[in-house]
């Protein structure tokens, strides 16, 4: 008797073990993240791209950045005329339109592109100086281009400038900043601008565009200089 009800208690545990068993395979399987996984990983945020100013006046400050970064240069004399972009890295770096003149007899005057850097500590680096085959042609004569007054685009300059390259296709023109102005039956703006084929991934460039106002405000595109 003793031998049956232990051979009855025997099955019994391993029916329950079984049931047990099959219970756990039916369990659903867990699809959250543990405490050591990462459910997602943060966006990275990207630094250093160049950014067009609000103003691109030339200040004491960036021509003393200029003064110090050509220091000790010869052969070509450069001038500032206008701030173009601004990067944050570990300082900044400054791009600026140049006037740029060989230091040679009846030599010409063109426009070059400059980038500046400033470490954190103060310390200034020319890193770069793209001389053009744009001349400048300003002469500060009567009925001759000269350099604005500001480097900011005006209103009547930017008006000028909207009505000059409306139905213009192929490049995107985005002004910013005036570089010389020229009187004459009107006013004629060298309008400094970001330009960009309308492309996928093209890469943007620098181009002067010449517009004219008349004096009845009727506007004109009188041409376009790449700065490359």
């Amino acid at each position: 008797v003793y031998m049956k009800k232990a051979i009855l208690i025997f099955l019994s545990l391993i029916l329950i073990l079984s049931c047990i068993g099959c219970a756990a395979e039916a369990l659903p399987v867990r699809t959250e993240p543990t405490q050591t996984e990462t459910a997602s990983t943060p966006e990275e945020t990207l630094e250093g791209g160049w950014n067009i100013p609000t103003d691109p006046q030339i200040t004491p400050e960036l021509q003393s950045l200029v003064d110090r970064a050509f220091e000790g240069l010869t052969g070509v004399s450069y001038s500032p005329v206008a701030l173009l972009a601004t990067q944050v890295v570990a300082g900044t770096n400054y791009r600026m339109l140049l006037r740029a003149l060989p230091v040679l007899p009846d030599a010409v005057e063109v426009y070059a592109i400059g980038t500046i850097y400033q470490d954190l500590d103060g310390n200034v680096t020319l890193e770069d100086v793209q001389t053009t085959d744009v001349p400048t042609d300003l002469n500060d004569m009567p009925g001759g281009w000269a350099q604005a007054d500001s480097a900011q685009v005006s209103s009547e300059a930017r008006a000028a400038f909207d009505a000059a390259v409306e139905g213009l296709v192929g490049v995107d023109y985005q002004p910013v900043a005036l570089a010389a102005t020229q009187v004459a039956a009107g006013t004629n703006y060298a309008i400094v601008c970001q330009a960009t084929v309308v492309y996928p991934d093209a890469e943007p460039y620098y181009a002067i565009v010449y517009v004219s106002a008349d004096l009845e405000g009727q506007s004109q595109l009188l041409d376009i200089a790449d700065l490359v």
